[in-house]
């Protein structure tokens, strides 16, 4: 990390209000502020009535990182701040998705020759909902749950097209396209969780929300791997940053969790959060071009790189991220009852598209296979075997980690 680092992590613990709080301190006199209030005990009466006095409001607890919501006006941040069982108040950043031949790139062409499929593993997918598209509701809808944090509609829907297009990458079947086009792991079951809206944003407090709600339910819905292709700027420490905290959690309890490094560029810092841990698997994008990898230019330009706040080289991964084939979808399309799940015929069923959103898309649907076919490993052990069947690309491993994982190594 350095001396600078370990100096400016001590300081920033030390305060207990992320910088950019202080910032909209100066700059905001009268608003209120969306915070998440991180406690070492929980959120308890002491809290919430420091937040009621001063005329704030709070708005959802979350037990996995023992946090809430909240907005408080600039006069309350001190005081809760002297709080002692406050531990840390950040920000509740905004949260983009990082979207901006797939399967010959990382191996899983042949697993499915080998009728490796990713059947029966079930993935969680955090983004702007998934349509009902053929490839992934035909011969059988693996869509077995919809939930959404933004509108609370009942029924699978995407009125964006960012998250059917992952989906679409992680496990569409290639009904529309006479098996073209097919997902890494293409009878994989989708438990979609919106937590962007239709322009493809969102709050650090949604996203929590839904990892709250995974920890809940990954033993009812048996879920092994988490997708999160999307992601906010962080200027903390990954044991002070929420999604990073929350991401931890859910690792340490068995779950596979995956996300994209960010559209940032080369910039240190830059890699975004929950990209940030260093313990998940981190995905940035490498260029196609008709060879995997392009010799000429193999990283995105786009991709996020460089070293985090806590000195860790990032990403983790390097996947096809660049001029992408997957799923279209109608983002017209509500349903307002169950009847919803049999789709309109769409005038394209397939489109194109480039980001970290799609490589780390790739990466949980490759992971899918992995666990289809050694249902019994841990997080750590699933990481360990991409990383030992990665291929380089001759980059600096601030740029590429450890490369490209070859499924077909790990497989064999």
């Amino acid at each position: 990390m350095g001396i600078m680092g370990s100096l400016m992590n001590c300081a920033l613990l030390r305060n207990k209000t992320d910088p950019c709080i202080k910032q909209m301190m100066a700059y905001r006199k009268t608003k209120n502020i969306p915070v998440i209030i991180q406690s070492s005990e929980g959120i308890d009466g002491r809290i919430k009535r420091c937040i009621k006095k001063f005329g704030g409001s709070m708005h959802e607890e979350y037990p996995i990182i023992n946090a809430c919501s909240a907005n408080i006006p600039p006069s309350g941040i001190k005081p809760l701040e002297s709080l002692y069982q406050v531990r840390y108040l950040t920000l509740d950043y905004p949260v983009i998705c990082h979207l901006n031949n797939l399967n010959s790139a990382i191996g899983t062409e042949s697993a499915h020759r080998l009728k490796v499929t990713g059947k029966n593993i079930t993935v969680a997918l955090l983004d702007t909902g998934t349509y009902p598209h053929p490839d992934i509701i035909r011969p059988r809808n693996r869509i077995i749950l919809f939930k959404d944090f933004i509108d609370n509609v009942e029924f699978p829907y995407d009125d964006n097209g960012h998250g059917t297009f992952t989906a679409g990458i992680m496990l569409g079947n290639g009904t529309m396209s006479g098996n073209e086009y097919i997902g890494a792991a293409p009878e994989a079951n989708l438990i979609s969780l919106k937590v962007l809206n239709q322009s493809g944003s969102g709050r650090v407090s949604t996203v929590l929300s839904a990892l709250q709600w995974i920890l809940a339910k990954k033993e009812a819905y048996r879920i092994r791997i988490v997708c999160i292709p999307l992601g906010c700027m962080s200027f903390l420490p990954c044991d002070v940053d929420p999604l990073s905290r929350a991401v931890q959690v859910l690792w340490d309890s068995g779950v596979v969790v995956c996300a994209s490094a960010g559209n940032n560029g080369p910039y240190n810092s830059w890699i975004s959060s929950p990209g940030i841990n260093p313990s998940i698997i981190t995905v940035g994008a490498a260029q196609t071009r008709g060879k995997i990898p392009c010799p000429e230019k193999p990283l995105c330009t786009f991709s996020s790189r460089g070293y985090t706040l806590d000195g860790n080289q990032g990403p983790d991964f390097l996947a096809p991220g660049s001029h992408i084939v997957s799923l279209n979808a109608d983002t017209a399309f509500i349903p307002k009852t169950a009847a919803g799940h049999r789709s309109a015929k769409l005038e394209y069923y397939y489109r194109t598209g480039s980001g970290t959103s799609a490589a780390c898309a790739a990466v949980a649907g490759a992971a899918a296979l992995i666990l289809g076919k050694k249902p019994d490993l841990s997080p750590e052990e699933l990481k360990s075997l991409l990383r030992h069947s990665s291929k380089s690309l001759n980059l600096v491993k601030t740029q590429q980690g450890y490369g490209i994982p070859d499924i077909n190594q790990i497989l064999e």
